[in-house]
């Protein structure tokens, strides 16, 4: 979760708009959606080539990573390999402290 401290500028100084959202969009926003996608090309290399074009990445919230696959079928395959999933996911980004996988149908 991105936490935002709104403290940093006094209280009496004057800002626009548009800059105190392009600091944010420069200093929050940003990094964490590059962190997002190296995460789905990571997952893309770790998971089965016959799988890449049936499932992708929903979200990840408090440990839990959510998968979205096309079928049944491919939540099967999915829900086989998630351990391997899990570990390779751990190793590359520890901080996301991924503990279990969620699949849905897309």
């Amino acid at each position: 979760m991105i936490e935002y401290n709104y403290t940093e500028l006094p209280l009496d100084t004057e800002a626009r708009l548009g800059d105190v959202l392009a600091e944010m969009l420069n200093n929050k926003i940003e990094p964490q959606h590059e962190n997002y996608c190296s995460l789905a090309d990571t997952f893309e290399r770790l998971l089965p080539p016959e799988l890449i074009k049936h499932c992708r990445i929903g979200s990840v919230v408090n440990g839990q990573l959510r998968l979205l696959a096309d079928s049944s079928s491919y939540m099967y395959q999915l829900q086989l390999c998630s351990s391997d999933l899990i570990a390779g996911l751990k190793k590359h980004y520890p901080r996301l402290r991924i503990k279990r996988i969620k699949i849905d149908a897309s």
